[in-house]
């Protein structure tokens, strides 16, 4: 025979029948709990106050990830760290024997302590653990992530610098947050962002003949601003504009200059020659609609700029050599 409860409530909370359905669906404790807090506090969503009063068993980001993934959220995002931003969060200090004291409440937590050794070939050090548990802690990356941003940090390392190379844990750190920031807190999600990467890696080689890097790896920063030009929707010829302008202006590849134009054609919506030629042309002098006396607006492509950038394109469809 069943059982009935009557629920003591004050406040009456409602939630719509197919939201349930979804939330159950998600199979997770700690979605439920983060949604029950959110429904309770008219989804108005303070970081600290959450991870001080929600008691979830894994870390709260993966719970918020998995509730927007289902559709119960919405909102933006937090932007994408910037390809020229230093990481510098601060994360709470843990000492070894407090860390071994979490390890051995958390199984999830003991499995990557466990498998990460594996995944980087060498015995953790005191330190190495500290940052993977304030990447699991603080971060809240889900330890089936954090194993997949170890096999991703070993490969490009590899990549980069030959074979036996493996990441330090500032590296691998530098990394995590990059993937927080972009909330990726489920497999899924990691795993799509990793496909997307490596089928950019076609462009990016082919914007690096274009750019005169030839027989050297890009430096990180350098990798991360021409995935940063494509994530927004640029293509060659657009890169190849603001590359012309930027050597024009400073007489050298200047990656920020460069990045600055860009990123001020993408916040204008401009990502084509004809959009940037018909919405970045300079104001006409006099007249209705010409801006502020002195106002300087970044002006479109000139003939010659276009021109030149024809000329770089022709030259490496022909095969043709085209370095600074």
């Amino acid at each position: 025979m069943a059982e009935e409860y009557i629920l003591t409530q004050s406040v009456t909370l409602t939630i719509r029948t197919e939201d349930a359905d979804r939330l159950l669906a998600l199979g997770s404790g700690d979605a439920a709990l983060l949604y029950l807090w959110l429904l309770r506090n008219g989804g108005r969503f303070d970081p600290a106050r959450a991870a001080r009063e929600v008691k979830t068993a894994g870390p709260l980001p993966a719970a918020m990830a998995l509730l927007r993934q289902a559709g119960l959220i919405r909102g933006e995002a937090p932007p994408a760290i910037p390809a020229q931003a230093p990481i510098r969060e601060e994360r709470q200090e843990y000492t070894a024997a407090e860390i071994v004291g979490f390890t051995e409440r958390d199984p999830e937590l003991k499995r990557l302590m466990d498998e990460a050794p594996e995944r980087l070939g060498r015995v953790l050090t005191g330190g190495d653990m500290k940052i993977l548990f304030g990447i699991y802690h603080d971060l809240g990356l889900p330890t089936g992530v954090i194993l997949l941003l170890l096999q991703y940090c070993c490969e490009e390392i590899a990549r980069r610098y030959g074979e036996g190379r493996k990441p330090t844990m500032r590296q691998v750190e530098k990394e995590a947050y990059i993937w927080g920031n972009r909330e990726l807190f489920t497999i899924e999600l990691a795993d799509k962002y990793l496909k997307e990467r490596k089928a950019r890696s076609g462009q990016v080689g082919e914007l690096c003949q274009l750019l005169g890097i030839r027989n050297r790896a890009l430096a990180p920063t350098e990798e991360r601003y021409l995935h940063s030009w494509l994530e927004m929707g640029f293509g060659k010829e657009a890169v190849m504009l603001a590359y012309d302008k930027t050597v024009a202006k400073k007489g050298e590849l200047a990656w920020p200059y460069m990045n600055r134009i860009l990123e001020n054609w993408h916040a204008k919506g401009l990502h084509t020659l004809p959009e940037i030629e018909a919405g970045d042309a300079p104001p006409r002098r006099g007249g209705r609609g010409s801006g502020k006396a002195g106002q300087k607006e970044p002006a479109g492509p000139t003939e010659e700029e276009y021109l030149r950038m024809q000329k770089y394109l022709r030259e490496l469809d022909g095969g043709g050599d085209h370095g600074t």
